[in-house]
């Protein structure tokens, strides 16, 4: 049904009905009376022509009459008191008039005046005596004014045997009855143009009734199509080949919005989903890069820990370095003088206390220095795990990108916004993915380090162990040093075997320090790197959530422009 809107347009405008009519009947109309005034003007024409032949004709007839009558009778016959009028008489049934002209005078005429008598004894125009009494002619005109009426005429002149002119004939006809004539047949083409009017304005309301019923289905079916009702039925019964192309055209309309608006429907409530799971993303995004930002702060401090306590052991090392030296000159006192071997002895058993107290440093520190790569490790492997979680998330980002550019590019122009938003987060998935895979790359380099540094500091402990365990055995042998005197030469040589061997273990110590210290400050610049990273994952993921609220609002507009229109 229509609208009221529709109804208070149609009371306000122009029927269709009548419009239809008007463009029909108007130019028919026009049409009928240009044909009206140009038959009218060809019948007058002809029936004016025609009289003018009738009375050409008649008068020559007639004068051939009169023209033997006054061969045979003689004039007289037309100048008598009884005169015989029948023959002139008998043409007023045709509203012609005759006369007979003896010299210039009329003798014999069937007009009359008002009073019913005869017009005889006067005589014609100068015009006409001129004309034709003088020159021999013939004389026609069709607005000759006789006893104040006007006649088509035609004069003729009458001659006798010797050619000589003894006076004229005339017949004339009333213009008036032209006039009527002409009426008569403008009257009855009127009549016949009116009647075929009106059959003909009939048929065209009843033609344009069934146009109209036609168009306001049609009219009706738009405005259920306006008001957003997409599935509704479209029904048009027409015989008419426009109108049937109307409704199919109609028809089509109807299906492309349907398919159009599902499409952006469907697509919207994609958008809106794809908007969910991407901002959660950039959420949990957001939270990995939180926790690699602080994985990152322990990390740094870790190895500055790492670097404090490579300085103790730099430390230790000097300090066993001087207690080596004392070691090996007490061996040269003890093989040089035997007799000073107990008091070399006590000593060496301060000395060996004193090693045996570094040792313990050494190993604490080195325990401490295993604990924090052991830390180290287990932070790089939560690295790992952030840009695991971050690679993901830029996985799903990139295929999300990729889908809403193939919906974006479904849509037409309705999607170009959206292309560019896909196209921009399929650019920051990249880049996500390129800093996950740097990181991941320091990560991997950080652990394969820390991995060595964990090898070192255990082989460190094993060697320190071991050392702790000799300067036990010692030091039980400088306790039985003064029950075995003999025996301690060649403890003395152990000792010396086994200070040749701590030198050995001293300088793989230092060594290792070194690389240890080079180590943690590799993993001081990794840290640095890795935080420059992280920050500009963050902003990455700052970008994507702002892209996500500018999505968001593209999203509610679209479905705003299609929240009208309903369908199944």
């Amino acid at each position: 049904m229509p609208s009221n809107n529709a109804k208070g347009e149609s009371k306000s405008r122009i029927n269709m009905l009548m419009l239809l009519m008007l463009l029909v009947i108007i130019p028919t109309v026009c049409s009928a009376l240009i044909l009206n005034i140009m038959s009218c003007s060809i019948f007058s024409s002809k029936l004016r022509k025609q009289y003018e032949e009738q009375v050409e004709v008649i008068e020559e007839q007639f004068n051939t009459y009169v023209t033997e009558l006054c061969e045979n009778v003689g004039t007289s016959f037309f100048t008598k008191e009884n005169r015989d009028y029948s023959y002139v008489d008998s043409f007023l049934s045709q509203n012609i008039a005759l006369t007979v002209f003896i010299g210039d005078t009329r003798t014999l005429t069937s007009l009359k005046d008002s009073s019913g008598n005869r017009i005889e004894g006067t005589k014609a125009s100068s015009e006409v005596i001129n004309t034709v009494l003088t020159n021999g002619k013939t004389y026609a005109d069709d607005n000759t004014v006789i006893n104040g009426e006007k006649y088509f005429v035609h004069y003729s002149p009458i001659k006798d045997s010797s050619g000589n002119i003894i006076g004229m004939t005339f017949a004339g006809k009333k213009a008036s009855v032209l006039q009527t004539d002409i009426n008569n047949a403008v009257l009855s083409l009127v009549l016949v143009t009116v009647i075929v009017l009106i059959i003909f304005t009939i048929i065209i309301y009843f033609m344009s009734k069934v146009i109209k019923k036609t168009l306001e289905l049609i009219a009706d079916n738009l405005h259920v199509l306006a008001s957003g009702d997409l599935d509704a039925e479209i029904k048009i019964p027409s015989a008419i080949k426009e109108n049937k192309q109307m409704v199919s055209a109609l028809t089509s309309v109807q299906k492309m919005l349907q398919n159009s608006i599902g499409k952006v429907t469907r697509v919207t409530k994609s958008l809106s989903k794809g908007i969910d799971s991407v901002e959660d993303s950039a959420n949990s995004s957001a939270n990995a890069a939180n926790q690699i930002g602080t994985a990152m702060d322990e990390l740094s401090s870790m190895a500055q820990g790492m670097a404090g306590n490579v300085q103790s052991v730099n430390t230790s090392v000097a300090n066993m370095d001087v207690t080596v030296s004392d070691i090996g000159s007490n061996i040269e006192v003890l093989a040089s003088n035997s007799d000073e071997m107990s008091t070399a002895s006590a000593e060496a058993a301060d000395c060996m206390e004193k090693v045996l107290s570094s040792n313990q440093v050494s190993s604490d520190a080195v325990e401490s220095i295993n604990r924090q790569i052991l830390l180290t490790n287990e932070s790089i492997n939560k690295i790992n795990e952030a840009i695991t979680l971050i690679i993901g998330v830029a996985s799903r980002t990139k295929l999300l990108s990729l889908n809403a550019s193939i919906e974006a590019a479904r849509a037409g122009e309705a999607g170009k916004g959206f292309a560019v938003v896909a196209q921009n987060i399929s650019q920051l998935s990249e880049q996500s993915n390129e800093s996950a895979a740097t990181i991941r790359e320091i990560a991997k380099e950080m652990l394969e380090n820390s991995s060595e540094s964990v090898k070192l500091a255990e082989d460190i402990i094993n060697t320190m162990s071991d050392e702790k365990q000799s300067i036990a055995d010692a030091q039980d042998r400088f306790t039985k040093l003064n029950d075995a005197i003999n025996d301690s030469v060649l403890k003395i040589k152990e000792i010396d075997s086994k200070t040749v061997a701590l030198n050995q273990i001293k300088d793989e110590i230092i060594n290792d320090v070194n690389e240890l210290s080079a180590i943690s400050q590799q993993n001081a610049a990794r840290n640095q790197e890795v935080n420059s990273n992280v920050a500009n994952i963050v902003n990455s993921i700052e970008d994507i959530a702002k892209n996500m609220n500018k999505m968001k609002e593209m999203k509610d507009s679209l479905a705003e422009a299609t929240s009208q229109f309903k369908i199944n």
